[in-house]
């Protein structure tokens, strides 16, 4: 019997979801009387409900599911068989739900990667041999929009067109006199062979993003009537040349006094680009993320009621919620957080936006492929900054940590629950041998297959991602981003093309049931070879 107990323990334990390494540190398992579960059902029933949460069963079709774990579970706690603690058993059932999501995303993929087409890549292609039948074609769920920067050199050969509908052009650095300060960004982007050509060439959109940082110039701007028909004009030439479908405007500060006048700058924009005879051609504007501190009164120099006339979507800027000045290491992109943190989150700011007279059909979070380096106390308690925290680019992370065989430093890999984000802690020295603490928040495959699932069960209009190519090297987030928003469709020769269903289903979320009812059989035989393995002893 103990043999057997042995095997199957060995099993669990070669679970590795994560990409563990043998420098990570995993904490003990703590063993608790469940006479505490026993004596507290509030307490209990609220345990289970978090416990539950990793699965996001659908609210109607898996109720049953999800109560028979509860009720087996719990009986084993009250008979006072199992001996777990809350916390080990969440583990437990996490590192089973994400080691099945592991093997569900490699079938999916498998089938993704069959497909050669986008369906938007054989929507525009001519009437040739290439689709002279029906033929299968790869269309996101939703919008999925890549940010590409000027300056970021090749990078934009690097990225699967298959999986995006747009390319965010940044950009035009917009002046007082509403000249580009940096003209030989849109020269970089319109270059032969540059990323418009490539992106049109797969069927992706293309969208100029005319931005500027500074409050006070942005307020110059608007007032200035010919700085305004000074870029119309630019604008006007660049809609006719074909070479953008849309425009995304990004002020990072305006002023509440400036409500009015931004309002007016849309409008005119809008008309004089005759946007409203072109269905095709897209109108983002980006609003600022609600951090939990005077963000709502940064929001209230929109007037949405009024932009809602002319803007399809609204880009949140949900990649940088965390401020550096922050009294907590933390995430720079949290889908939740606690009562007791300062920041605010994914959640927070949809929230607060779909009561602010837009509808969720038009908000677009973003999330970022590059995460955020804390010189930090130590990583008991609230952990507290040292300092003012760095950007770290995917592929720097996974190259200098995750992978570094030659590093000294001790490091625990982890994944927090509530903001949706991996994290790495690292234990290092300096050369007086004083310990160096460092803490790295940033997404992976499970943060972000998290993410985009609760964007999914939202209905949000879609995700734009920052920093493409921060990820050079590595395929992951891209795998999850297919398998999570892309679905196999097809395209008809001489007809529209197969309209996706109101309710698109992938391979995934074709198996999460299957996912489901195996993580119910695998606890099961758990419990079963402890209560025996109890007896026998």
């Amino acid at each position: 019997m103990k043999t057997t107990l042995f095997v199957f323990l060995l099993v669990i334990v070669s679970f590795n979801p994560t990409g563990t390494s043998a420098q990570d540190t995993v904490p003990e398992a703590t063993i608790r009387d469940p006479s505490d579960s026993l004596y507290h059902p509030k307490e209990t029933d609220s345990f289970f409900k978090k416990l539950l949460q990793p699965f996001k069963f659908r609210e109607n079709r898996n109720r049953r599911d999800k109560e028979r774990i509860r009720r087996f579970l719990t009986e084993r706690i009250k008979d006072n068989d199992l001996h777990l603690s809350n916390d080990s058993l969440k583990i437990f059932l996490d590192s089973i739900v994400m080691h099945l999501k592991d093997s569900i995303y490699a079938e999916t993929l498998g089938k993704l990667q069959s497909v050669r087409y986008s369906c938007s890549f054989l929507e525009q292609a001519p009437d040739t041999a290439l689709i002279a039948k029906d033929r299968l074609c790869l269309r996101p769920k939703v919008q999925i929009i890549g940010w590409h920067r000027s300056g970021a050199g090749n990078r934009f050969k690097n990225y699967n067109y298959k999986y995006l509908t747009a390319i965010n052009l940044y950009g035009y650095e917009l002046g007082i006199d509403g000249s580009s300060k940096n003209p030989k960004s849109w020269q970089e982007f319109n270059e032969e062979g540059g990323v418009i050509a490539l992106a049109q060439n797969n069927g992706v959109d293309t969208y100029l993003t005319i931005y500027n940082e500074s409050a006070s110039e942005v307020t110059q701007f608007l007032n200035n009537q010919a700085a305004r028909h000074r870029l119309f004009n630019t604008l006007v030439k660049y809609k006719a040349s074909h070479k953008i479908t849309g425009l995304t405007i990004y002020f990072d500060h305006i002023t509440a006094k400036d409500n009015a006048r931004f309002s007016s700058f849309i409008a005119e924009m809008y008309n004089t680009l005759d946007m409203g005879a072109d269905d095709n051609f897209v109108l983002n504007i980006s609003i600022p993320a609600i951090d939990g501190r005077n963000s709502p009164g940064k929001a209230n120099a929109y007037d949405f009621a009024r932009l809602n006339n002319w803007v399809d979507y609204y880009y949140l800027r949900t990649d940088s919620i965390t401020r550096s000045n922050s009294a907590s290491a933390a995430p720079k992109s949290p889908l939740g957080a606690t009562d007791d943190v300062e920041y605010g989150s994914i959640q927070s700011t949809i929230a607060f936006y779909s009561n602010a007279n837009i509808s969720v059909s038009k908000l677009v979070m973003t999330v970022s492929y590059s995460g955020i380096q804390w010189p930090v106390t130590g990583f008991n308690g609230m952990v507290r900054p040292l300092g003012r925290p760095n950007d770290i680019p995917y592929k720097a992370i996974r190259a200098s940590f995750l992978q570094n065989k030659d590093l000294q430093s001790v490091i625990e890999q982890g994944y927090d629950s509530v903001s949706a984000t991996a994290f790495l802690n690292v234990k290092g020295s300096n050369k007086k041998n004083t310990p160096e603490y460092t803490q790295i928040w940033y997404e992976d495959r499970h943060s972000l297959s998290r993410k985009y699932e609760w964007l999914l069960d939202n209905k949000l209009a879609g995700v734009s991602i920052r920093g493409l190519g921060d990820d050079d090297g590595y395929t992951d987030l891209w795998d999850v981003l297919g398998a999570s928003l892309i679905q196999i469709d097809s395209v008809q020769v001489t007809s529209s093309p197969v309209e996706p269903q109101e309710d698109p289903k992938t391979p995934f979320n074709n198996s999460m049931q299957k996912t489901v009812t195996i993580a119910i059989v695998v606890v099961m035989v758990l419990v079963g070879i402890f209560l025996v393995y109890r007896k026998a002893n």
